[in-house]
């Protein structure tokens, strides 16, 4: 039989524990600011625009939500009879709470729910003034997208490590990363936004999720360094400018992939070799736009199925197989 006071007795003391820990935490940045110091980096609420709580003992129940797990903090409400105030275990896991801590030169973003995008100047970004000596980034599981611009031209980062709880790369969010030299995809990521990794002069391997529908606008444009891709059969579209300036050399197109857009391979002056699967049904004029070196094109369909258009190497065969 589970010893309820033994239960009750040890939930109350780290509640204790923590409580203590916070207003200490409180206490010091209050001092800090009453010096005119900035206040301590620790992380950030993301639940921006919820409604200010109602009393200061609301505040406090939402504050307990953050720092317990769900079944700590409904324990405590029920030994408080503390329910009016309590959210429900859903309420609770949507919460979006998000902090970092440099270890090393390792940047870890930790906690749950969703980042927030950083177009704006005036978001705050608690990893600012780690960023620049960071050398790796992970970001941990719990973590259900990457925001916009988040890890904009963090130039010494040279490897980044995804949780498979991550669902969604938002656009710009690693873009002229240039030391970034290796990103592995995990097939949890069902979108990725445009110019994700926009200008990453040094990235040369690239591994894409199951779970992408497609290579967004201009996604791996000016990835100089980029030799070799697979677009594996789960991506149905390719779009315009998706490797706009890359330095590909062998571009593998699996079967499924269905749709390729205009200048979707603008500028790849090393390609020289490109098979189109079956399973093509749509290529826009101009995919292979300025692509100098690229001498054969061979098209796995009945002849006069697509129009290239312009194409950069004026000698390029392009082959039909049926």
């Amino acid at each position: 039989m589970k010893n309820t006071n033994r239960t009750n007795t040890g939930l109350a003391k780290r509640i204790i524990s923590l409580v203590c820990a916070l207003a200490a935490l409180l206490a010091v940045g209050a001092s800090l600011v009453s010096c005119g110091a900035p206040e301590p980096l620790i992380g950030y609420d993301t639940g921006i625009g919820r409604e200010k709580p109602a009393s200061e003992e609301e505040a406090f129940m939402e504050m307990l939500a953050n720092y317990m797990d769900i079944e700590e903090y409904e324990e405590y409400a029920e030994l408080t009879n503390n329910t009016e105030n309590v959210q429900t275990a859903e309420e609770v896991e949507v919460r979006d709470y998000i902090e970092c801590r440099l270890e090393g030169d390792t940047l870890i973003i930790s906690g749950h729910g969703r980042m927030d995008d950083f177009i704006q100047s005036a978001t705050y970004c608690p990893w600012e003034d780690y960023i620049d000596d960071a050398k790796k980034i992970v970001i941990e599981e719990g973590i259900t997208n990457i925001g916009a611009r988040a890890f904009y031209c963090a130039n010494s980062v040279e490897e980044v490590i995804i949780a498979d709880t991550v669902t969604e790369i938002g656009y710009i969010a690693f873009a002229n990363c240039n030391s970034l030299r290796s990103v592995t995809i995990p097939d949890s990521v069902t979108k990725v936004g445009e110019k994700a990794f926009y200008g990453c002069d040094y990235l040369s391997e690239v591994n894409l999720s199951a779970g992408m529908t497609e290579i967004s606008k201009s996604m791996f444009g000016y990835c100089y360094s980029l030799e070799t891709i697979v677009i594996p059969g789960n991506i149905k579209t390719i779009r315009s400018f998706a490797f706009d300036w890359c330095g590909l050399k062998n571009v593998t197109i699996s079967d499924g992939v269905e749709k390729i857009e205009g200048a979707a391979f603008n500028n790849c002056m090393y390609l020289e070799f490109v098979k189109i699967p079956s399973s093509v049904t749509e290529i826009e004029p101009g995919v292979f736009s300025s692509c100098y070196d690229l001498k054969e094109i061979v098209v796995d369909n009945v002849e006069g199925a697509f129009t290239f258009g312009k194409i950069g190497n004026k000698s390029c065969t392009i082959t039909f197989t049926k």
